[in-house]
């Protein structure tokens, strides 16, 4: 499985970002900054803005004031489709896969996306198989290839997502609660599958509420709470400081999810 090439020394970079919904302020001046070969965990309060940050990194919310740079790039145009070009790739919150495809038609949907049209109708498209060979191998979902996604326990549909999202080799991963839903054996599972797919040429962004989980899977550790950031590095130090306990057992008020 080939490593992209970043010309920049950034994977990501976004400047003062800030989106309005009405006259909800959901982010306001967030800047971040995402170096290739790193884990970096979100943590907030329901409503500080963790996955409004997702969409707007990944072309889906465009920012009201603000600017994305992806490899030291300005994507085209603020679409999910320049974004994803550009190299983004995310997961969500509710599992996006189809049921009745093979695990290896799914993830190769991540690089070719005729595939599952093609394959839902009975005929063949063209794909990179060494990709999807590899990120199916990197998951550890080699035996259940030729299986149909419907037919796979959670944890296993949460891997295969995962996999097709890195499948196309991206600069940016973006992960939305991946271990939302699980028992502890399959968070833990998942955890370990994360941590393994990233690459010299990688910045992942893993939005989790399990903090104790994200602290010890994530290399710098960023905290958003009314749609600000109010704290930011090393993960330990960062989620045992005040302002962050605050935030959490605060009563909160207002914001965007």
């Amino acid at each position: 499985m080939t490593t992209p090439i970043i010309e920049s020394t950034t994977a990501l970079k976004a400047e003062n970002i800030s989106v309005r919904f009405g006259g909800v302020k959901a982010l306001s001046n967030v800047s971040l900054t995402l170096e290739p070969g790193k884990v970096y965990g979100m943590i907030g309060p329901n409503g500080s803005g963790k996955t409004t940050l997702l969409n707007v990194l990944s072309g889906l919310v465009p920012p009201n004031e603000g600017r994305i740079r992806i490899a030291g790039e300005f994507p085209g145009t603020s679409t999910p489709e320049a974004f994803f070009h550009g190299g983004i790739s995310r997961t969500f919150q509710l599992i996006r896969l189809v049921e009745q495809l093979t695990v290896w038609e799914n993830v190769a949907a991540g690089v070719d996306h005729a595939v599952a049209p093609k394959a839902l109708s009975g005929t063949t498209a063209p794909t990179h198989a060494d990709q999807v060979d590899g990120a199916i191998d990197r998951l550890g979902l080699r035996q259940y290839a030729t299986m149909k996604v419907g037919l796979l326990p959670y944890g296993l549909r949460r891997r295969v997502e995962i996999a097709r999202a890195i499948a196309r080799v991206p600069h940016v991963l973006l992960l939305d609660e991946p271990m939302a839903g699980m028992n502890n054996d399959e968070r833990r599972d998942v955890a370990q599958s994360v941590k393994s797919v990233v690459s010299k040429g990688m910045a992942m962004l893993v939005v989790e509420h399990d903090v104790p989980l994200l602290v010890g899977l994530c290399d710098e550790l960023i905290v958003l709470n009314f749609g600000e950031v109010i704290a930011r590095g090393a993960p330990n130090e960062t989620a045992a400081l005040d302002v962050v306990r605050t935030a959490y057992l605060g009563d909160g008020h207002g914001g965007a999810a």
